[in-house]
């Protein structure tokens, strides 16, 4: 027999595995929790385009839409890639020609986020 052979022992391998799970371990949950918040930010710059069409609606106009799938394409419908609900409430409550305000909002997935209250973020009018 030879005492002089190359090559690692199973203990050593196990070891390299065992550091390794661990490693996979540490990084997973920060790897979800950046594609939430990538999806969050995602849901607050609609959100913020969103605005910006109804400002520039009401611009024009002097008023706020009743309906807000007069201003933003497929807006009432929307699903997004993720299936997002998003909610147009115009004030005074119940509307039906020209509104002085809205309030646009989202259910974000990070419910800890600073623009956000108690997960739910919400744009209100300008004017």
């Amino acid at each position: 027999m030879q005492k002089n052979q190359k090559g690692f022992t199973i203990i050593e391998l196990l070891v390299v595995i065992v550091i390794i799970g661990i490693l996979v371990a540490l990084a997973l949950p920060n790897l979800f929790s950046a594609q939430a918040r990538g999806r969050d930010t995602d849901r607050k710059n609609e959100l913020k385009n969103a605005q910006q069409q109804l400002e520039t609606s009401f611009n024009d106009t002097g008023v706020y839409p009743a309906d807000w799938t007069t201003v933003v394409t497929n807006a009432d419908d929307r699903s997004g890639p993720r299936n997002d609900a998003y909610t147009y409430t115009p004030t005074p409550s119940g509307c039906t020609d020209a509104c002085d305000g809205y309030s646009l909002s989202a259910d974000l997935e990070n419910d800890s986020d600073p623009d956000a209250t108690n997960g739910n973020y919400v744009l209100n009018s300008v004017n």
